[in-house]
This record gives C-alpha cells, sequence and structure tokens, in this order.
C-alpha cells in the first residue's frame, strides 16, 4: 500500500513540476513577444529612416499628390503620424506590393528586401493602430 501512496505523490510531484516550468516557458516567450513588438517610436523612425524613402523612390511617379494615379496620394503622407490619420489605403497596398501588381512591371522594382521591409512596417503599424470594438465603444451591456 506504502508503495502505491508514495507513487501517486510522485505522479503530483511530476505534473505539477511539469505545469511549473510550462507556465514558466509560456511567461519567458510572452516577454520575448512583446518586447519584439514595435513601439510607436520605433515606427515612428523607421517610416522616416526607411519607409518614405522607399515610397518616393518606388511609388511617387504615380501616387503623387499631382499625380494620384488610381486616386491615390501617397505623397501626403510625410510621417508616420500622417498615415496614422488615413489608414484606409495601407491594407490594399500591402495586398498589391504581396501581388508583385504594384510598382508596375515597367517601373523600377524595390528589392525583395525592400518590399519585405515596407509591408511588414505596414502590419506593424496596422496592428499597433488596431483597438479592441470595446476600448472604442465601451463593454457590451447585453439586454440594454
Amino acid at each position: 500500500m506504502k508503495s502505491r501512496s508514495a507513487g501517486g505523490r510522485f505522479s503530483i510531484a511530476i505534473t505539477f513540476t511539469c505545469c511549473v516550468v510550462i507556465g514558466i516557458d509560456q511567461f519567458l516567450t510572452s516577454r520575448q513577444t512583446r518586447a519584439t513588438e514595435p513601439t510607436q517610436t520605433n515606427l515612428d523612425e523607421q517610416y522616416t529612416k526607411i519607409i518614405h524613402p522607399l515610397v518616393a523612390k518606388y511609388c511617387l511617379d504615380c501616387h503623387s499628390t499631382k499625380a494620384k494615379k488610381g486616386h491615390l496620394d501617397l505623397e501626403r503622407f510625410k510621417s508616420a503620424s500622417d498615415v496614422r490619420r488615413d489608414l484606409e489605403p495601407w491594407p490594399a497596398l500591402i495586398e498589391q506590393i504581396e501581388a508583385g501588381e504594384m510598382p508596375p512591371k515597367e517601373k523600377p522594382q524595390p528589392s525583395t528586401g525592400e518590399k519585405t521591409q515596407l509591408v511588414a512596417w505596414a502590419r506593424d503599424l496596422l496592428a499597433a493602430e488596431a483597438k479592441p470594438v470595446w476600448a472604442i465603444r465601451g463593454p457590451c451591456r447585453c439586454g440594454d
């Protein structure tokens, strides 16, 4: 009988240890993920140093304030703050770059790395700007 009881305690100890290890792993993983998430300052700096020059180089021939091809003016986005004020064109921009539709084949093409930087930055900004519905409207009051 004693061996069964000891075996039961051993099993509980193993289960507890596994739960602790998994919990620590989850905690450390979530901290690492949060540490690598872009901050508003990082996104602003990236826009100024990397993204705006890429947009100027590859997009503004057709999508400037003057040309406005496809009714799209990317020249008005002089800073990340300007982008935050109008996020609407950015999902389509991501989609067209990933599909290889933009820039058009006859225009100078960004490198794969430049495309990756532009798309990643746009995704990060859109994710950072996304707000849960309850943060905008407040908590749901079902039955009201």
